[in-house]
């Protein structure tokens, strides 16, 4: 399974917040909620920064994608099981 897109929609209730979407090639979307002090202006510029490095990876492996981003560099291409 491979992310093939990720979006954001900024909310506001109580404040803003920001959903996030990943959809995969398998038809698999998930979806979760960001509401930082920091203002949803800034999750949806972080998100747009590291979009081009999580499509393509496996969903399920984002510890790994986590780290790289942190380490300033992309992930690692994924290996493929024979």
């Amino acid at each position: 399974m491979k992310i093939t897109n990720i979006t954001t929609a900024v909310v506001r209730y109580h404040g803003e917040a920001t959903l996030v979407r990943i959809d995969t090639d398998e038809g698999i979307s998930g979806y979760g909620e960001a509401n930082p002090d920091a203002g949803a202006g800034g999750v949806v510029g972080v998100i747009n920064t590291v979009r081009p490095m999580l499509i393509g990876e496996d969903p399920e492996m984002s510890s790994s994608a986590g780290r790289s981003y942190a380490a300033g560099s992309s992930p690692a291409p994924s290996q493929e099981s024979s």
